[in-house]
């Protein structure tokens, strides 16, 4: 039986090439080491899924996080997130640090996904789906979903030169209808798009790079454009930069993207929170496989994307999403409100984004966290509080089963 108290998890550092690099690098800055001189750090992962497997420390030795769920389930999970989830942890927390931009993408819904990953376990390392939830520590700068077709047509009659990557059949149905909402013929000029041979995509981006270049004022996503050719060169995925919705959110604001919504963060720096799932459909903006036949298969058009409630009560904000997997929530610890008491209904994983914290169990036992850090509440621990010892701000993930805290 595992005891009764919070245990300190040891997170997984992925450094991949979109990373932020020496002194952008936010992830060393938040776990107070040195960085590595032009290594890119770009994701920091607490949780279970077994490409990058969070350890834990117990009585000052590593233990790995998913052996002793798997070990001691009910006591860890609560019976019934072991029951529903099978003994395993639902749910990935993830810190990103964006410098360029993520792959052009979309994730598979639990039916595709089991497929997907039967045909090609090596491209697909898991049969789960992939919901997810972004929330900006400073910033975040991302395209998501195709704009509807009115906009479309609007970005073809902006940018000319992407006529070139359409059909002389599609290019003249695509200023004939009129309905804006026309999903399925909205997939059908995308798809046209991502398929169009590499002389026609090298003729497009070319074009664009000299009308874009000659323009005495350039929008942000034209910078971008210019930005992520340096980046990737000729790569169809640039087009999408032109044809999907671009939003910035500010700090902590957030954004939700279900299955089959296509997506890709350009810059800053997030905490993300998804099911426990690393299944990418990807189709440009990246030197990774690219599936471009099941990501314009699969995507899916809707302009209500950031399905993202945020309620705020004193010091807790709650970002509530449709993902059964996860319950996110920050807790900013201030001179107003010092101490939070909490009774566990399932795990608890917290990540002190801000600050250093106390916090209390058993009889009048205590543990002190500090930025950087994270740690988890055992399902068998019902009752603790938090403290802070200067102003803290700290996310804290469950999953909604029940009553909550």
């Amino acid at each position: 039986m595992i005891k009764p108290q919070p245990y300190k998890i040891i997170p997984k550092i992925q450094h991949y090439e979109w990373g932020t690099k020496n002194r952008k690098a936010l992830i060393p800055k938040f776990l107070g080491i040195k960085p590595e001189s032009n290594l890119p750090y770009a994701e920091l992962w607490f949780g279970t899924h077994p490409k990058n497997p969070s350890d834990i420390l117990i009585e000052n030795k590593t233990y790995s996080l998913a052996e002793i769920i798997k070990k001691y389930p009910n006591d860890v999970l609560g019976e019934k997130i072991s029951k529903k989830f099978k003994k395993t942890l639902p749910f990935l927390l993830k810190i990103l640090s964006i410098e360029k931009a993520l792959s052009i993408q979309t994730h598979p819904n639990k039916k595709v996904a089991k497929v997907l990953h039967k045909n090609d376990p090596k491209n697909y390392p898991d049969s789960n789906h992939k919901p997810e939830i972004a929330i900006a520590i400073d910033k975040l700068n991302a395209i998501v979903g195709l704009k509807n077709l009115e906009n479309i047509k609007n970005s073809f009659i902006k940018y000319p030169q992407l006529n070139l990557l359409l059909s002389k059949e599609i290019n003249e149905k695509l200023f004939s209808v009129k309905s804006k909402f026309n999903e399925d013929f909205i997939k059908e000029v995308y798809s046209e798009v991502m398929n169009a041979s590499d002389r026609k995509i090298k003729l497009c981006v070319n074009s664009l790079l000299e009308f874009i270049s000659q323009k005495s004022k350039k929008n942000k996503i034209e910078a971008q454009f210019l930005a992520e050719y340096n980046n990737y060169g000729f790569d169809v995925g640039l087009i999408s930069l032109l044809l999907f919705n671009f939003i910035q959110l500010k700090k902590d604001e957030a954004i939700f993207t279900k299955a089959g919504i296509p997506h890709a963060y350009l810059g800053g720096n997030i905490v993300e929170c998804m099911a426990n799932s690393d299944n990418v459909v990807r189709a440009g903006l990246t030197s990774k496989f690219k599936d471009i036949n099941t990501l314009t298969k699969i995507l899916e058009i809707e302009t209500a994307f950031s399905n993202v409630e945020i309620k705020e009560s004193k010091n807790i904000t709650l970002y509530v999403t449709p993902a059964e997997e996860f319950r996110i929530e920050k807790i900013t610890l201030n001179k107003d409100f010092d101490k939070n008491k909490f009774i566990t209904n399932g795990i608890n994983i917290f990540l002190i984004l801000d600050g250093i914290i106390e916090v209390t169990f058993g009889s009048k036992k205590s543990e002190i966290y500090k930025k950087g850090e994270a740690f988890f509440i055992p399902d068998c621990l019902k009752k603790f509080s938090i403290n802070m010892k200067n102003d803290s701000k700290i996310f804290r993930v469950t999953v909604p089963i029940g009553k909550s805290a």
